[in-house]
């Protein structure tokens, strides 16, 4: 049986959609192609198709060309849309095949802020209708739902109370994240932001929270490492704070652009603490961060800020700190608290691993995503 995975908003090695989703349905033995927009590319990796064209300055209707030519020669039996947008050329494939299923995978509260982006509050809230208009349809039209948490689920539930949902959560695969213990010799801390370097997701917290760290502690020499892109809005006043960090006579700081999945898991492995210290908006008070799971997965104690979403995971408190992003002298004193008792910085490694192991693992929910792939 073949499936497609349609993508206008990731790369076609995205950890959910290749990994995950790719790498499931190919070890239960479908036929399986990624197609994006984000690249041109067509190739094979690890017997899973990528098939991809440069779709950034093509309008909507021409990127939906794009994907139904490539739909058209394929011929899927199931096309997974991992946006709205992509279920169009979906609809349109299954005109020419009546008994193609459509499955949407929502991951994200649809419409993102940045498609809202305007100084005119009248015509940011014409965009959020439409596009609200435009999702509610399009959603309406397809087979089943998979929806990565409970909180975003309940739109669809109102407004698409006919379609079939099923919630397939975020959690990492076993098979990339091997357990990898803290470890703080008694003379270097090793600590790590990761994902979209922003004010919003907390870059300025990060930087306010280590230079308060590292006055604290000037026995100890910190390695800042820093994993992501720079908001481009952003880049030249967050990269100068990151620089300015260099100055400071005990901290190393190690940057690298977004990596793919199997390498951030091994750019984590000497890492002995984990932060997100992201702003409580709206948006991220509602949606579990997802990277969490990531760094449970290899044992890492994280410091993040109190969100709501983070209730879905009731252990938390056994290997993380929850506070206010702002909550320097907190944050500070746990971190010290590691510096002076490594037991406690591995006692919290150990926790988070083996909660992972029990409980948040991919490999867990893996049958569920298949089992209801196989029944559609």
């Amino acid at each position: 049986m073949k499936v497609a995975i349609l993508t206008s908003g990731h790369p076609p090695t995205d950890e959910r959609i290749f990994y995950k989703f790719g790498y499931s349905l190919k070890k239960h033995g479908f036929d399986v192609t990624i197609v994006s927009s984000t690249e041109s590319i067509r190739k094979k990796i690890d017997e899973i198709d990528i098939s991809g064209f440069q779709g950034e300055n093509l309008s909507k209707k021409n990127k939906v060309k794009e994907f139904l030519s490539v739909l058209i020669d394929l011929s899927p039996d199931i096309i997974i849309c991992c946006e709205p947008l992509t279920i169009l050329p979906a609809l349109k494939c299954r005109k020419r095949k009546r008994e193609l299923k459509i499955i949407s995978d929502v991951t994200e509260f649809y419409p993102h802020q940045n498609m809202l982006k305007s100084s005119n509050w009248f015509i940011k809230m014409m965009k959020l209708f439409y596009y609200n208009i435009f999702n509610i349809y399009v959603s309406n039209q397809v087979d089943l739902l998979i929806i990565g948490e409970k909180s975003k689920a309940r739109f669809y539930n109102l407004f698409t109370p006919r379609i079939k949902k099923e919630i397939i959560t975020y959690y990492p695969s076993k098979n990339i994240f091997n357990y990898s213990p803290p470890r703080f010799n008694g003379k270097i801390f090793t600590i790590c932001y990761s994902g979209i370097i922003s004010v919003e997701r907390g870059f300025m917290n990060f930087i306010k929270l280590v230079q308060k760290v590292m006055k604290d502690n000037p026995a100890i020499q910190f390695r800042i490492k820093v994993i992501g892109e720079f908001q481009p809005e952003e880049k030249e006043l967050l990269s100068k704070e990151l620089e300015r960090l260099n100055e400071l006579v005990n901290a190393e700081i190690i940057y690298s652009s977004a990596l793919s999945y199997p390498l951030f898991a091994k750019f984590l492995e000497d890492v002995d603490i984990c932060f997100d210290l992201r702003e409580k908006t709206k948006i991220f008070n509602r949606s579990l961060p997802i990277k969490i799971f990531d760094y449970m997965a290899c044992g890492k104690p994280v410091i993040y800020s109190k969100l709501d979403s983070l209730k879905a995971i009731p252990e938390i408190n056994s290997f993380a700190l929850l506070t206010e992003p702002y909550d320097y002298t907190l944050m500070s004193k746990r971190i010290s608290e590691y510096l002076n008792n490594k037991e406690i910085l591995l006692a919290h490694s150990r926790k988070a691993r083996d909660i992972f192991l029990e409980k948040y693992n991919w490999e867990i929910i893996e049958n569920k995503f298949i089992g209801v792939i196989e029944n559609l």
